[in-house]
């Protein structure tokens, strides 16, 4: 029941079971009512056929316009690539849909489409845009025939998702400024200065328009030419590249065949500050102990290079042996020149000093200058110091007492054993001289040795000879133990002082039974020699002989056959040339008796000459003579 005015509109909620009633409200009247419906608004229909609804049959939305800022004040040009899907979500849609498309940037299409399907993509159009420009987005909607949607819950709902690539840019500009490096105040490049190229990781060039200072290159790669350029300046580069990856880096490299050469450059000498060159050698604890002071010549060179520096340099020395002073270096053009400074029998005195101590500090007058310095190569000054010489004299020292420990430790009863032990019996007359010599030094010095359980004290003016001492301990096969501690009084030591503690061992190979007979070996014959007794009568003589004989011991050694109670049968020289031992008949009959013993000695007063490696060889034989005069030989076949 709401009342209007005829030719006024109403506004109706009209759903499916609505009736619309008109009445008149006046008097009666005969005439013709025409009701029309405008701007209708639906948020449900099923199986609504438009041809009822409009003249066209069809029902058609158009979407709103988006416009897509990309960057503001962007004077340059993009492509894109890829595409751009639109997506149409209507609840309990049925029926006839049509969607169209168009993206725009000013008055460059990028891309447009139309589909009957609620899923629309469009293709890019790989062409330059200005960024500046931005993106428009239109469409359209159109439903027709018969149709069926809900709105009452959920809204249409338009989707777009751009799947875009950059692909390319063009008259993009990177322009920055190249100021003058941190404590430089001047800095200007001679007109014979090539470039440096840009390479860029993620574009790939099409063409580039460099500008630095006066010079413009225009090349298929970013060149910054430096030619006569002065810093500060600006670099203005003008790009069009394609697009290769999503992450974009650049790094500048001077190419092999270009040089950049700086002209003049003027640094400030602050930079030399905090670069003094040190050198510092520490006094050890040990060496503080044991010298009170000393005279002393040192030497130290120092290296230098200086390329490209114009400026003359300075380097302030100060130490704690060298006398103060101020070296001067100048432009070696790379070349490696040497300056020294010579400290000269400078008297130390060690309690006052904990370490030899060297610094060299560089500088300049005013700014350092650069010249022609060649970018490559570069401008340098080194400086390496370096000890040259380090002489002492007059040291003073302390008095000290050194334990050296135990030297040596042999155990004698493990050298001569078993079949060598009969080499303990001789007399070796072993020297072994020991003797302190200090030359050039004013030093008291005393070394006390003990030898197993002797001591020995030995000063320069007295020596000690520990041979006879060594040979009792072999003789006796005990263990030879030796130490020895050193004490020094307090004196000068000169640089051309000399300390010698000399051992001369001598052990002669030559030995001497000295007080009787030595033997090598000796045992019993054997026991049943009854047989000679028949030979004796009718031999004459028997002889032990050799039919070869190589003797290279040095063992000149007797054999000697003799009764149990020491009666002497014979004896004979086994080490001749051509040795022979004679038994007469009696002396056969003696050893057929039994009781018989042989040793084999050096006997008393006899000199052995030793060899390493000697050895004896013999082809031994019994040559018999009979009483009629002749010779039979009994051997062993050789």
């Amino acid at each position: 029941g709401t009342e209007k005015s005829i030719g006024s509109p109403i506004t109706l909620f009209v759903k499916k079971t609505s009736t619309v009633t008109i009445k008149n409200t006046g008097s009666d009247a005969v005439g013709t009512v025409t009701l029309k419906l405008t701007g209708l608004k639906l948020n449900y229909f099923k199986n609504l056929d438009l041809s009822t609804v409009t003249e066209a049959g069809k029902l058609e939305y158009t979407i709103p316009d988006v416009n897509v800022s990309l960057i503001n004040d962007a004077n340059w040009y993009a492509k894109l690539g890829g595409s751009v899907k639109q997506q149409i979500a209507i609840d309990g849609f049925s029926g006839s849909l049509n969607q169209q498309i168009t993206l725009k940037s000013g008055s460059v299409t990028l891309g447009s489409g139309e589909i009957s399907s609620n899923m629309l993509e469009v293709p890019l159009n790989e062409v330059y845009f200005k960024v500046n420009d931005g993106i428009q987005v239109s469409g359209k909607l159109t439903l027709s025939g018969t149709i069926s949607a809900d709105f009452r819950t959920t809204k249409p709902k338009v989707t777009v998702t751009p799947q875009v690539t950059l692909k390319a840019i063009k008259d993009y500009e990177i322009t920055f400024n190249v100021p003058l490096p941190n404590n430089v105040s001047e800095l200007s490049f001679t007109d014979d200065s090539g470039y440096m190229a840009v390479n860029f990781t993620g574009l790939e060039t099409i063409q580039a328009t460099t500008t630095f200072g006066s010079n413009t290159s225009t090349d298929s790669v970013v060149k910054i030419p430096f030619a006569n350029v002065s810093l500060p300046s600006y670099v203005d580069i003008i790009l069009e590249a394609n697009v290769t990856d999503s992450a974009i880096s650049y790094q500048a490299v001077l190419p092999d065949d270009q040089n950049i050469t700086i002209r003049t450059a003027k640094v400030s000498k602050d930079l030399l500050q905090g670069n003094a060159i040190s050198m510092n050698y520490p006094i050890p604890e040990d060496v503080k102990n044991l010298v009170n002071s000393l005279d002393a010549t040192a030497v130290i060179n120092v290296d230098y290079s200086i390329k490209g520096i114009t400026s003359p340099i300075s380097l302030a020395v100060s130490s704690n042996i060298f006398d103060p002073a101020i070296l001067s270096f100048s432009n070696t053009g790379g070349a490696t020149n040497t300056e020294y400074i010579k400290a000269e029998n400078k008297h130390i005195l060690l309690s006052s000093m904990d370490a030899f101590t060297f610094e060299a500090t560089p500088s300049v007058s005013g700014d350092i200058t650069l010249s022609n310095v060649n970018l490559r190569e570069g401008a340098y000054v080194r400086f390496q110091p370096n000890l040259a010489t380090f002489e002492i004299d007059n040291v003073s020292l302390k008095g000290q007492q050194y334990d050296l420990g135990s030297l040596a430790s042999i155990d004698f009863s493990e050298v001569f054993t078993d079949d060598s032990a009969f080499l303990k019996e001789f007399d070796y007359n072993i020297s072994a001289p020991i003797s302190l010599n200090i030359e050039n030094a004013d030093i008291p010095a005393t070394v006390t040795l003990t030898v197993t359980d002797q001591v020995y004290t030995i000063t320069p003016d007295h020596l000690v000879d520990i041979g006879g001492k060594i040979e009792e301990l072999l003789k006796q096969g005990q263990s030879m133990d030796v130490s020895a501690k050193v004490e020094t009084g307090a004196g000068i030591l000169r640089k051309n002082s000399e300390i010698k503690f000399n051992l001369s061992l001598d052990v002669p190979f030559n030995v001497t039974a000295s007080d009787s007979d030595v033997v090598l070996t000796q045992g019993d014959l054997p026991e049943d020699l009854s047989v000679l007794n028949d030979l004796a009568s009718i031999i004459d003589k028997a002889s032990l002989k050799f039919k070869s004989w190589n003797n290279t011991t040095g063992l000149a050694a007797r054999i000697v056959l003799e009764k149990s109670n020491g009666d002497e049968i014979l004896s004979g020289d086994i080490a001749t040339d051509n040795p022979s031992v004679v038994l007469t008949p009696d002396q056969m009959r003696s050893i057929a008796a039994g009781d018989v013993k042989y040793k084999i000695l050096v006997p008393e007063g006899q000199s052995v000459s030793l060899n390493y490696n000697g050895a004896i060889n013999a082809v031994p034989y019994i040559a018999v003579e009979l009483k009629v005069a002749t010779e039979v030989r009994v051997s062993n076949g050789n």
